[in-house]
């Protein structure tokens, strides 16, 4: 299965995180948005981080959202950690605000960043799913286990483009 991570660091960054998730269910594919409050996190649950944890574990590639506070986020950094330690080859897609510095934490995984005006932010998802499916390609070449996910990626696509 095809799993999107979707990380964010605060309330603005959850809002938009939300929208992307609506936009990708959409497409027919599978998302996770990490936080306390998420709406893929049964409410109640105790220990919320070791389901992230485990969804870091499951998922193809992950969206950083980076608002104002995604660089102070105790959660973010501890989800970039779990990732570093236990899914390395996890790829990372950061989506930066506009006016918004590209974090310090990022910057060892990334050269590329894509950047977003937040009054139009849904005009940009089309491309974050571009970058979902290009750095699912090389996810995959590091992870030579996870060759099946092709099919079923391949089949996404085919649907996204239509039909190409």
């Amino acid at each position: 299965m095809f799993l999107v991570f979707i990380q964010y660091g605060d309330n603005e960054g959850r809002q938009i995180g939300i929208k992307f998730k609506r936009y990708l269910d959409s497409k027919g594919i599978n998302s996770f948005l990490a936080g306390p409050e998420s709406p893929d996190i049964i409410p109640g649950t105790e220990h919320f981080e070791e389901f992230i944890d485990g969804k870091i574990l499951e998922s193809n590639v992950m969206v950083s959202i980076v608002t104002n506070g995604y660089d102070a986020s105790e959660g973010v950094a501890r989800e970039l950690s779990f990732r570093d330690n236990n899914n390395p080859q996890l790829q990372i897609i950061p989506c930066v605000r506009y006016e918004v510095c590209y974090p310090e934490k990022l910057r060892k995984y990334h050269h590329w960043i894509l950047k977003f005006d937040p009054h139009y932010v849904e005009r940009y998802f089309p491309d974050w799913l571009i970058e979902c499916f290009r750095h699912l390609n090389i996810s995959i070449a590091k992870q030579p286990d996870k060759v099946d996910e092709i099919i079923d990626v391949t089949a996404i696509v085919k649907n996204y483009v239509g039909g190409v």
